[in-house]
């Protein structure tokens, strides 16, 4: 298996709604998967990737 690397770096959620409910964004651009976003929310602290 192959890995390669990419840089994430935080960002704020445009809507109100989603900034209330968003611990930490964080987005980069992966290769050829394109764009990845991790999102961690507030309640509860649980993680998702996209």
């Amino acid at each position: 298996m192959h890995g390669f690397d990419f840089d994430l770096v935080r960002r704020m959620p445009s809507r109100s709604a989603a900034r209330q409910s968003t611990y930490l964004s964080l987005t980069g651009m992966a290769r050829r998967y394109g764009e990845v976003t991790v999102t961690v929310g507030t309640v509860p602290r649980q993680a998702t990737l996209a």
